[in-house]
């Protein structure tokens, strides 16, 4: 029914019309051939009681006489040979006495089938029979005749008028299609047009067009009436045209406007952020501290405000960005924590994060909007909890080949939302107390935009609550599976190690010990100080001491210090490797916890990664199962190797530039080498205790000059360390650097904790201990220029070694990069000013020194990409790709680093007509990072 529903409207009316004619010509042939059958049937019986009359009627002289006769009778009967159709013919006596007085039958009948006494009349077995008395002159019976015919007559006759009903049927269809064909255009010509035009309507947009009118009856009205309908909608059309231009202009005016009080709102709000958080680290008074704290506070909750409305009117425009990219979960969850961390810890409150084991590694979703929602959720959660916890989890809901839906939720202990409250919560400018008296502030358009971003990322939001026991807030997403995998530090060292976890919050310490579990250690928990020794002792008693105690700092009854220092005292106990996890990361803690034997401090939050890092570093050569080492991250100890010799091998100017600086921070002098060659020959005339190598390179690339260097050192005692540097950062990469002879690992864009940890690591610790400054000052705390190396480096175009003196306060390199990023609102390009910060150590003539070479060098790099392209050559598109990667990550460009990885990947396949668009792409995004950039170079001095 669904097909004939589907077809067109000519092809039903003609099916229409061949339905009814041939349901006429099947009535009518049905009628004929009943009509047939029985004018036959009785046609047949009639000749034959005729035929057995008359031949009955020439018998009676031979009955008559009596015996005797029976030859002529017999001849009489023999002229029905004529009759084909006769089978068997017989006279039979009587009455009273019956016998066969005659017969005659056909050559293919039997004798037997002859029945000696007349047989019943009628159809009989396929067959007919009649009968006719013969009688006396006075009507005195004397016999009778019996005559029996077969029907091949009947159904020739059949056969042939069924035939012919049946050429009827046929020759009448045709002739009623073709007269439906040729009529059924009157009907279904008009229906057809207007619908072509409909069509040409949708889908041209053309509301000029007009179906043609052929005829005046209910098709013409039809026409008329869709006519006048395609008129009104021109009209309106033209009116909504004029309205949306206004809106545009409306809306492109509100858009200026927002930007514009958006950065002279935000410049001086970043001053004021600046200055005040630089005052507060100068000699105050306890009431100017607390005036200047509470200023800090108003203007950082001013600025978010801000941030909420302009989130929200480009919501409202339908200009919120979403650019999915791969990233890892985990160390977003880790991220998140570790910004909402001092806001928790200022309130005693335990910030604690689940990621499902189960989960991949690598995502792909928008990285910043997911944060944002994560900052949202739990910044609410610690606002309105004043004791207790709050726990971020994730789980895998389900998963496909390419993609995963993830449940996320945030909990908290706080006070709680009314049920009848909950579902306004998450409308625009709503909250749950609107009194005058409320306690906690903010606009109500955090949720709201919440709302959409998680939407935009296909999941939803919805929140369980009970007043005064806390809330939960769950939303969901979908993202794929990225085959990109994160370098990590493997776990296999912890496998079957006894660990013992201290902690007094029974959420932490469940999540601990499912984490240890995972990493297939055997884990013991304890609950506090006095259960921990306890359990330590029967331990040794049972000769399994524990090979690591990973307890929290604040404990009731005994904290973290004081249990350490019981665990120190005691000689069976003290052989354990101590850690603590600290929430309030106070100043000092650090160097307490290692008089009382403890070797690491960790800030709660910490992440998975970087506390099994921790965890493998300080059990190394304790269990003789050291196992593969990712990057280590500094701990809170800032005791690092320095004074070291370092050759480095890269060929870019502006990560020369940051190498090293960041090297000469560290205490060690530096030489520079622009590709492998030149790293080889500065090796062969002077002694280095490390070398920094960069993977790819022009003239002799890092992997080659490796070898070379090994193969040199063949039958020598002594094997340089080989640090990799590459902006490669996937599954496989390290283990392949190690292979070829490198000794450690260190992705790009350099990061100055890792760096300083891995050459640590890789040289032993055998040279002088020194401590080394914060390369990443947080926005509280100035940065303090690191001494100068003596050695002068040649390799680099201009002077290097009088940017370690400029460093600017945090404050106002932040706000000096917030106006970079505020002053050009339109901009395709944003840099990760955070990122950017960190890596310059608040030196601002340094920040200044990158900008200004990655101007003098993109155009040759572009032109490298340029000349690659144009040769057809992938492999040299996807290095001159690498280049640029590795320079605009320095910058903190995520979008520029995603579209160069994309070239690499194009280049190395081979896709060249991809590739051409993609690095247009990539070659305008430098142009434009040059515009922007240049904004550090003449900041406005502050006030």
């Amino acid at each position: 029914m669904k097909r004939f529903r589907d077809l067109s409207i000519s092809r039903k009316l003609v099916l229409f019309a061949l339905l009814v004619a041939g349901l006429a010509l099947a009535l009518s042939s049905l009628a004929y051939a009943i009509y047939s059958h029985f004018n036959v049937r009785g046609t047949l019986a009639e000749n034959t009681r005729t035929l057995a009359e008359v031949v009955g009627k020439n018998c009676q002289p031979m009955l008559m006489f009596g015996e005797g006769y029976e030859k002529e009778a017999q001849e009489v009967l023999g002229s029905l040979r004529a009759k084909g159709a006769v089978t068997w013919a017989g006279i039979y006596t009587g009455p009273p006495e019956v016998k066969v007085y005659a017969t005659y039958r056909r050559a293919d009948v039997d004798a037997s089938e002859i029945p000696g006494t007349p047989p019943p009349v009628g159809f009989v077995d396929g067959r007919y029979r009649a009968t006719t008395p013969i009688t006396e002159p006075g009507g005195e019976p004397v016999g009778t005749l019996v005559v029996e015919t077969d029907l091949t007559e009947y159904w020739k006759q059949i056969t042939t008028s069924t035939l012919v009903s049946l050429l009827i049927f046929v020759l009448t269809s045709l002739v009623a299609t073709l007269v439906a064909i040729r009529l059924q255009g009157v009907i279904s010509g008009p229906i057809l047009s207007l619908a072509q035009t409909a069509r040409d309507v949708s889908a041209q947009q053309d509301y000029s067009l007009r179906a043609v009118k052929q005829g005046n009856d209910e098709t013409g009205f039809l026409i008329d009436s869709f006519n006048s309908m395609l008129s009104q909608i021109e009209v309106v059309n033209a009116e909504l045209a004029v309205a949306r231009d206004h809106a545009l202009e409306a809306s492109s005016a509100k858009s200026s406007f927002l930007a514009n009080m958006s950065h002279e709102i935000r410049t001086p709000m970043n001053g004021i952020i600046g200055l005040t958080r630089l005052a507060l680290q100068s000699e105050l008074t306890p009431v100017q501290r607390e005036y200047l704290s509470m200023v800090s506070r108003s203007a950082d909750t001013l600025l978010q405000i801000l941030n909420d409305i302009l989130d929200f009117s480009k919501i409202e425009a339908g200009m919120l960005d979403f650019d999915p990219h791969p990233f890892s979960i985990r160390e977003l969850i880790s991220t998140v924590a570790k910004l909402m961390a001092v806001r928790a810890h200022e309130k005693g409150l335990e910030l604690i994060t689940e990621v499902d084991p189960r989960l991949c590694p690598v995502i792909v979703s928008d990285s910043t909007r997911l944060q944002q929602v994560l900052l949202n959720l739990v910044g609410n959660a610690v606002k309105f909890t004043d004791q207790g916890e709050v726990v971020i989890r994730v789980k895998l809901e389900e998963e496909t080949t390419d993609e995963v839906r993830l449940h996320l939720t945030v909990s908290d202990t706080g006070v709680g939302i009314p049920s009848d409250k909950i579902d306004s919560i998450f409308a625009a400018f709503a909250q749950a107390d609107v009194s005058t008296t409320r306690k906690y502030g903010g606009t109500g358009l955090g949720l709201s935009i919440t709302v959409k971003l998680v939407e935009m990322m296909g999941g939803k939001i919805w929140a369980e609550s009970e007043p005064g026991q806390g809330s939960t807030f769950h939303f969901t997403l979908k993202a794929g599976i990225s085959e990109e995998t994160p370098v990590e530090v493997s776990a296999e060292p912890l496998k079957g190690l006894r660990l013992l976890v201290v902690d007094d919050n029974a959420t932490n310490l469940r999540v601990m010990m499912d984490l240890l579990r995972g990493w297939q250690a055997r884990p013991v928990a304890a609950k506090s100080g006095p259960e921990a020794l306890e359990a330590m002792r029967l331990a040794v008693r049972q000769k399994e001491p524990f090979d690591l105690v990973l307890l929290d700092m604040h404990m009731p009854e005994m904290d973290g210090l004081e249990l350490a220092r019981e665990i120190h005292k005691d000689e069976k106990l003290s052989a354990s490797v101590v850690m603590m996890l600290n929430s309030s990361n106070l100043k000092g803690d650090a160097e307490r916890g290692r008089a009382e034997g403890i070797v690491a401090t960790m800030t709660k939050p910490v992440s998975e990664n970087e506390l099994l890092r921790a965890m493998v570093t300080h059990l190394r050569g304790r269990t003789g199962k050291a196992g593969p080492l990712g990057p280590v991250p500094v701990a809170q100890s800032r005791e690092l190797v320095s004074g070291l010799h370092v050759l480095l091998a890269e060929d870019n100017k502006v990560n020369q530039t940051l190498a090293i600086i960041t090297l000469e921070q560290m205490g060690h002098s530096v030489r520079v080498a622009s590709n492998g060659r030149q790293a080889i020959e500065l090796y062969g005339q002077e002694p280095f205790d490390v070398i920094l190598m960069d993977l790819q390179m022009p003239d002799m690339d890092g992997f080659q000059a490796v070898a070379a260097i090994r193969e040199s050192e063949q039958g020598g005692n002594q094997r340089i360390p080989i640090i990799a540097l590459t902006a490669h950062a996937l599954k496989g990469d390290r283990e392949r650097c190690l292979a070829s002879g490198m000794t450690g690992y260190v992705s790009k864009p350099l990061d100055p904790e890792l760096l300083a940890r891995e050459i640590t690591l890789v040289t032993g610790g055998k040279v002088v201990v020194g401590a080394i400054p914060e390369h990443a000052p947080s926005s509280q705390q100035p940065a303090e220029a690191a001494p100068m190396a003596d050695q002068v480096v040649e390799s680099v175009s201009g002077p290097v070694t009088d940017l370690i003196a400029e460093a600017a306060p945090a404050g106002e390199l932040a706000a000096r990069l917030e106006d970079m990023a505020e002053a050009a609102p339109a901009a395709p390009v944003s840099v990760d000013r955070d990122a950017f910060l960190k890596r310059c150590a608040n030196n601002w003539k340094l920040a200044q020194t990158l900008v200004g070479q990655f101007r003098e060098t993109r155009g040759e790099m572009a032109a490298n990409l340029e000349k690659a392209i144009e040769a057809g050559d992938g492999a040299a598109a996807a290095r001159a790709a690498h280049a640029i990667k590795g320079v605009v990550a320095v910058f903190g460009a995520a979008d520029m680093v995603a579209t160069a990885r994309r070239i690499e990947e194009l280049g190395k396949a081979g896709q060249l007509a991809e590739l051409k668009s993609v690095s247009a792409s990539l070659l305008a995004d430098c142009e434009t990072l040059v515009g922007v950039l240049e904004r550090l170079q003449a900041p406005s001095k502050p006030d």
